[in-house]
């Protein structure tokens, strides 16, 4: 029987989701991956654990990105079993993965934001996208949005100091750190 719905039938496949949705959430990429890849093996037509694969792999260099092709395509298969969020994020990673960040950025992951506006992940995608394409103002901007939502949340705060240090080194970094704490 085919699965129609983002949500899989299987127990064992939406308990390795939820693991890996949690290992996620505190940005575990190892054991992420490793319950997301296990939710597939259970289910290879959860949508939503493939998903959340694609945005695990798109913090991986190298030959990861190219294992997120085909779930890409397997995603957009069933992507009117996704809710719009979902389906707005889905072409966020794409075009992530496929190095077009101006795009992802200016039209995907702001719309997600404007959605979503108390989740901190969003805000973090942005300030990657910007940081990818080296607009380092833009980029300190989100991280410290990401920071208004969650101080404790590490990888915007280091990768706020990395965008911080190209711009004007210690004044960067000081300007970041003030930023943060308003």
């Amino acid at each position: 029987m085919e699965n129609k719905t983002p949500i899989s039938t299987s127990w064992d496949a939406f308990t390795s989701f939820l693991k890996g949705r949690k290992a996620w959430h505190r940005m575990d990429k190892t054991t992420a991956k490793s319950e997301f890849e296990k939710a597939l093996y259970y289910d290879p037509e959860f949508t939503l654990a493939k998903l959340k694969l694609l945005e695990v792999l798109k913090f991986e260099e190298g030959e990861t990105l190219l294992e997120s092709i085909p779930l890409i395509t397997g995603v957009k298969k069933n992507m009117s079993n996704l809710s719009d969020v979902d389906s707005v994020r889905l072409m966020a990673v794409e075009y992530t993965v496929l190095g077009s960040y101006l795009k992802s950025v200016s039209y995907y992951y702001k719309q997600i934001a404007e959605k979503l506006p108390y989740d901190k992940f969003s805000f973090y995608e942005i300030a990657e996208a910007y940081y990818q394409l080296v607009d380092n103002d833009n980029a300190i901007e989100y991280y410290r949005k990401s920071l208004s939502i969650d101080p404790d949340f590490t990888l915007a705060l280091n990768h706020g100091i990395l965008a911080a240090k190209q711009i004007q080194s210690r004044r960067g970094v000081r300007l970041f750190q003030t930023l943060c704490r308003t």
